[in-house]
C-alpha cells in the first residue's frame, strides 16, 4: 500500500499530522492553515487517505456505498465494507 503524503516546515520542529476525514485528500487543507502552522514552528504532515488522491486505490474491491453504511447503522445492522 502506498500512501501519498507531503510535509511542510522543519523536521526538527514539533510535528502536527493533519488527518483528513473519510476519503479525504491533503489538498483539502487550506494553504493559509498549513503554511501558517509551518511558519509558526511546526512540522506539518498531510496525506491522502487510501482510495483517494495519489494514494493506493483498491479499485478491484469495489466502492463503499455510504448510503448503505448510514442505513445499516441507523437500523442497528452490521455493515461489512469491501476491505
Amino acid at each position: 500500500v502506498s500512501i501519498y503524503y507531503e510535509t511542510l516546515g522543519n523536521p526538527s520542529d514539533p510535528c502536527l499530522i493533519l488527518i483528513p476525514g473519510i476519503g479525504g485528500q491533503l489538498i483539502a487543507w487550506p494553504p493559509i492553515l498549513t503554511h501558517g502552522l509551518a511558519n509558526n514552528g511546526f512540522y506539518v504532515v498531510m496525506f491522502d487517505n487510501r482510495d483517494s488522491g495519489l494514494s493506493h486505490h483498491y479499485d478491484e474491491l469495489g466502492k463503499v456505498n455510504f448510503n448503505e453504511v448510514i442505513a445499516a447503522k441507523q437500523q442497528g445492522k452490521p455493515f461489512h465494507p469491501p476491505y
